[in-house]
């Protein structure tokens, strides 16, 4: 298997934190990757949030299964694992 998604390219550095950040990842039926991307607080700070929902931190992605093609699929996880 290759690399899906380059280190320090999920999130910004910024935003890396041993709270909550658990990455679990699944293939859906259409072929596209989804990540869970958590986030290192319980209630995200007001200045964090147009960051959070524009890389979908506290949500999910989904990205093709070359990598390309990143969207946001929901937001306002915390942790779904």
């Amino acid at each position: 298997a290759g690399v899906l998604v380059k280190q320090g390219q999920l999130i910004p550095a910024s935003e890396e934190s041993f709270n909550h950040t658990a990455r679990v990842c699944r293939v859906g039926p259409d072929g596209k990757t989804y990540i869970a991307l958590g986030q290192p607080y319980n209630v995200p700070p007001a200045e964090k949030m147009d960051l959070y929902k524009k890389t979908g931190i506290g949500g999910i992605i989904r990205i093709d299964a070359d990598g390309k093609n990143r969207e946001v699929y929901a937001t306002g996880i915390r942790n779904s694992v």
